[in-house]
């Protein structure tokens, strides 16, 4: 069953800038979809944040108008739509053949209800998952928990590469530099061909199976 689980407070949202520098100085972040490097504070890229105080500080995340949702830090950012969308599909797996609300689903992730939204209608699209029509429609899974691979729904919310090759104009007196991109990108499908292989081995019913052992 659907619960919220985190201990986080949510409840207070305030505007992006004074989120990022009420902690840290403002970074850039590199959008780990397009490679391109981003101002956080930047209310036409990043929208809003909202403040959740955890164990050990404060954590930010902006939610960009592209459905992305990016975790900062003072040297990264990383996309979080393929591990909420195994989240999403093991929930659904774990409550069948109970049909699961949206609220639900957010409550369980402990994120954004619209966010949510976003990759159930790609996960839809892909036929991984079925929604019934209304604010607050309900949804469940396309097809056995066990057809459903874990590739199947990376490829779903179109995730990201292995890992992201920075974009940075070389340098031409530098070798290093100017030879760099090729040489990570072959490592990068080398990796990309391995986690796909994997990838395709574990099923939904798989992580369902690993949750209840837990």
């Amino acid at each position: 069953m659907f619960r919220s689980l985190g201990t986080e407070d949510t409840s207070r949202q305030i505007p992006l800038r004074i989120a990022i520098e009420a902690t840290h100085p403002p970074p850039n972040r590199e959008n780990c979809n397009t490679g391109v490097r981003e101002n956080v504070v930047d209310g036409a890229v990043a929208g809003t944040a909202t403040r959740r105080f955890v164990a050990g500080g404060i954590r930010d995340f902006a939610l960009d108008f592209s459905g992305n949702c990016y975790f900062n830090s003072n040297s990264m950012a990383v996309n979080t739509q393929f591990s909420i969308a195994l989240h999403i599909m093991a929930g659904l797996a774990s409550a069948a053949p109970r049909e699961v609300a949206s609220w639900e689903i957010a409550s369980s992730v402990n994120t954004n209800s619209t966010f949510v939204r976003r990759i159930l209608a790609k996960l839809s699209k892909a036929g991984l998952v079925q929604t019934a029509k209304g604010k607050g429609g309900a949804c469940w899974l396309g097809r056995s928990a066990r057809r459903i691979s874990l590739l199947d729904i990376y490829r779903a919310v179109d995730a990201q590469k292995a890992f992201s090759i920075h974009r940075y104009p070389a340098q031409t007196l530098c070798k290093v530099s100017c030879g760099i991109k090729v040489v990570l990108g072959r490592v990068r499908d080398d990796v990309q061909t391995a986690m796909e292989k994997r990838l395709a081995q574990k099923s939904v019913a798989d992580l369902v199976n690993e949750l209840k052992a837990s």
